[in-house]
């Protein structure tokens, strides 16, 4: 009789261990659910953080596309006003020696 008592026993501790069980697995697989929906949330947020940094590169990559562009055509403009005073000192230079030698030729005779 008290091997039945006993055995009574663990067979109910038993079967409050598995309905303890049954409970501790829908509570994770409930939370699981969540942690599933908030990972997938989270994807998509960042997601849509990386395409707002990529649209953020891309139109910084084409403001400094466009400033070095604009400096280029500046920097192309200022060579050729450069290379025009230079042609003109030195024609101005060549008139200035041609009158000083005709001078001095006429001088010298």
């Amino acid at each position: 009789m008290l091997s039945w008592r006993t055995l009574q026993g663990n067979q109910e501790r038993l079967s409050n261990q598995i309905q303890n069980g049954d409970r501790t697995v829908q509570e994770n697989i409930q939370q699981l659910g969540e942690v599933n929906q908030n990972i997938e949330s989270k994807q998509k947020e960042l997601e849509e953080l990386n395409a707002h940094v990529k649209a953020m590169g891309e139109e910084e990559l084409l403001k400094v596309q466009s400033q070095l562009a604009t400096q280029e055509a500046e920097c192309k403009q200022v060579q050729r006003r450069q290379s025009e005073l230079e042609t003109a000192r030195n024609e101005a230079g060549i008139k200035i020696i041609k009158p000083s030698r005709k001078y001095s030729k006429t001088k010298i005779l």
